[in-house]
């Protein structure tokens, strides 16, 4: 028996860029760039995506802000199918302590 991960990719880093927006405009999400390396990146982007419209999002963009401020880093796990275009959608975020 093996075990599979359900993140397919990660990157960790400092929050270089973050444009905070409404799905309400359409396809246009709420997306963010880190500073580090990617660990997988089955969307081929630079990106991370998600819906800060949303309970979840809400969540994942409060740790990103917190994170940012303090100048701390961060890990973002996406799955290999949460394409958005060629941004990753985010599933889960940490802070590096």
């Amino acid at each position: 028996m093996f075990q599979v991960s359900a993140f397919a990719n990660s990157q960790n880093g400092y929050v270089e860029n973050l444009n905070v927006t409404s799905s309400k405009l359409g396809e246009n999400f709420t997306h963010v760039k880190l500073s580090g390396t990617w660990s997988g990146n089955p969307c081929e982007g630079t990106w991370w995506t998600l819906d800060s419209d949303t309970e979840e999002g809400k969540s994942f963009l409060s740790v990103i802000l917190a994170a940012q401020m303090a100048a701390k880093e961060i890990t973002i796990w996406g799955g290999s199918l949460e394409c958005h275009g060629s941004m990753t959608r985010v599933l889960q975020v940490g802070i590096t302590q």
